[in-house]
């Protein structure tokens, strides 16, 4: 639900709506560079109460990009009986898979469905390849956006769970890289993965990000959980592995090699977590080893338990080599619990062998022998297990995310829906705005500009308040600009700019809901340089805002008449390449310096008065002593506008 930032009565601020506590970013009189909120729909044919890596992998994706400011779409099969949270669009489904609880979106014609093709998505990202993936395919291409998909599972290796494998890998394989060429980007969680993808043939661009992990969920691990939940003696070392018991996934190798261990080590014992259709077959293997006693099948768990259960484990063991990433192994090096695991290059960038794990050939006895003299040497496990906590941070969701989002980035901005648009950078400058500072932030969050990314640049001018910190709490980058005044700060944070607009405004200033797309508006006429436009008071009193409101648009309108443009400072926007050729911003005018460029600009093209351009922004330099600013303003732009000449004035510095 939306909220309204302030009660005072005043009918401007009913557009200055707050945007959801997650969406929040940063600000300063310092630089911060963020690629504000895009809508993403996420297209994903694997989704809860389904439990896998995939599934993990869009869910804390999501998360962390909506963490970020963006707005994510999840996309997924309708499940009977399930109900989700916000954010996510279920299809209608028939099941396909019943052992791994596999459901096929029918594509009916029913109303999620038809509101799907009413979403304004600035790009689209499919996951796993299904008929919802396609159905993402389908709209990128009506809707001329960017399509990133990602390729999760290896299809081939995975052709004998579908109609009794009579579809075989090459089939499957040919299919994939049909679709992967039909996508703008692709994203592979391994290097083993991207070969294996060209050797398919596919040829569009392939980036190599590896599925990030919640690591603050992984540090919460409870010891003993797995042993007071199957009543596991306290003396017992646990081996661990965690995966569908599907032939793909070499249980069968684990627990063959288990055998041999516990007849060498009497107090261990091997820890099964997931479900499949081997199930029956994998607990027989154990029964006629004579290891029933020893080898527990824990069964599918909810996902918030797994961080307890990796951290219970001892040693985790791993033997697949079909993966396209091995999340689990990340996840236990979180947990500080090492693998000991099977050859295989998709490990190469997650396993360091001998320092925060163990990899070995897929043989027996050699296996067997590994996990044993770790068993032994506890000195060497507990160095593993410290170092495997160490290096899972590579694997962190807010590092992978970031690139995801500079993928993102990159493909809107060449995209045909954003060629016409010019991207924007917005500057504000901060100086102890502890207490505006954020409002001013939300109210570009809520900006209705779904053309493409922009970015905020917010410059911290040593401010002695909470100011910066609470721009470090939202997430943005800071550049401090240590010459203290407000000239300084602004032409810093315009030349860090990367947009071909460059908008100004004051850190005390929320903006109105469409001041960006305004923006955007006016600069499609290649005459205007420079806008500039209306603004509302933050004043209790409904007839002192509307009619000074009214006196400084006719101020405004007469100046650009009479040639003397009035660039406000904390509402106008200006194309980044004339104001390069302009000079920029000349310190020289510790007062006006907007006015400055404002007069210069117009030299140069046409300075625009956008009646709709409007900004509410606070009074509280009028409200303290209203006699000596309006002098000082006065006696600034009489120097500035009409003497040329840089004002003889000595400004508190409030901004």
């Amino acid at each position: 639900m939306r909220r309204v930032i302030s009660s005072q009565n005043n009918p401007f601020k009913d557009k200055f709506l707050n945007p959801p506590s997650s969406a929040l970013q940063k600000g300063g009189f310092f630089c911060v560079i963020i690629v504000y909120k895009v809508k993403i729909g996420f297209f994903t044919d694997a989704y809860y109460p389904q439990v896998n890596g995939v599934v993990a992998s869009v869910h804390d994706t999501a998360e962390e990009l909506r963490k970020k400011g963006h707005r994510v779409l999840i996309i997924a099969p309708r499940y009977p009986n399930y109900e989700d949270q916000d954010g996510v669009v279920r299809l209608s489904s028939i099941s396909v898979q019943k052992s791994l609880n596999i459901r096929l979106a029918t594509h009916f014609p029913e109303k999620a469905l038809i509101n799907l093709y009413k979403e304004q998505f600035d790009i689209i990202h499919s996951h796993g390849g299904g008929v919802i993936s396609l159905l993402g395919l389908e709209l990128a291409s009506i809707k001329k956006i960017p399509i990133v998909f990602t390729y999760h599972t290896a299809w081939g290796e995975y052709s004998h769970y579908f109609f009794k494998g009579l579809i075989k890998p090459g089939i499957l394989n040919f299919m994939s890289k049909i679709f992967c060429n039909h996508c703008d980007s692709i994203v592979a969680p391994s290097e083993k993965i991207k070969k294996e993808l060209l050797s398919f043939g596919v040829e569009k661009p392939i980036s190599v990000i590896p599925t990030g992990l919640d690591l603050e969920k992984f540090k919460k691990g409870e010891k003993g959980y797995l042993k007071k939940q199957l009543n596991i003696k306290e003396s017992n070392k646990i081996l661990l592995t965690v995966g569908r018991l599907g032939a793909e996934k070499s249980i069968d190798f684990l627990i063959k090699s288990f055998g041999i261990i516990s007849r060498k080590n009497k107090n261990v014992v091997l820890v099964i977590v997931g479900d499949g259709p081997d199930k029956q077959s994998l607990q027989e293997l154990a029964n006629s080893l004579g290891l029933k006693e020893k080898v527990y099948f824990f069964g599918n768990t909810d996902p918030n338990n797994m961080p307890s259960v990796y951290t219970d484990a001892d040693i985790f063991l791993f033997a697949s080599t079909t993966e396209t990433q091995g999340l689990v192994i990340p996840e236990s090096m979180a947990c500080g619990t090492p693998a000991v695991a099977v050859s295989d290059t998709v490990l190469q960038n997650i396993i360091k062998n001998k320092r925060n794990g163990i990899i070995t050939e897929k043989d027996l006895n050699k296996y067997s022998q590994a996990v044993l003299e770790l068993l032994i040497n506890e000195k060497y496990l507990s160095e593993l297990s410290k170092n495997a906590k160490t290096d899972s941070s590579e694997f962190s969701i807010t590092k992978t995310t970031s690139t995801l989002e500079g993928l993102y980035s990159s493909l809107i901005n060449k995209s045909p829906a954003s060629s016409a648009v010019s991207s924007i950078s917005v500057v504000i400058p901060a100086f102890n705005e502890e207490k505006y500072i954020e409002r001013c932030l939300k109210s570009l969050m809520r900006q209705a500009h779904p053309n493409k990314p922009y970015e905020v640049i917010v410059v911290d001018n040593n401010s002695t308040d909470n100011t910066a910190k609470i721009a470090k709490k939202l997430h943005a980058k800071v550049i401090s600009e240590k010459r203290q005044g407000y000239v300084f700060s602004l032409k810093r944070g315009m030349m860090e700019a990367t947009g071909d607009i460059i908008a100004v405004t004051d850190a005390d200033t929320q903006v109105s809901n469409n001041w960006l797309s305004v923006i955007e508006k006016a600069f499609e006429k290649k005459e205007v340089v420079a806008v500039t436009g209306r603004v509302n008071l933050d004043s209790r009193s409904k007839l002192v805002n509307i009619s000074l409101s009214a006196l400084y648009m006719l101020f405004l309108n007469i100046s650009s008449f009479i040639g003397r443009p009035n660039l406000t400072g904390f509402n106008f926007a200006v194309r980044r390449e004339t104001f390069t050729k302009s000079g920029g911003i000349n310190t020289l005018f510790k007062m006006s310096p907007d006015v400055d460029l404002g007069i210069r600009l117009n030299k140069m093209g046409k300075v625009s008065v956008v009646n709709n351009l409007s900004v509410l922004t606070s009074v509280r330099r009028w409200e303290e002593r209203f006699v000596p600013t309006l002098w000082e303003y006065a006696k600034g732009y009489v120097y500035t506008t009409w003497l040329r000449k840089p004002p003889r004035v000595k400004q508190k510095p409030i901004r």
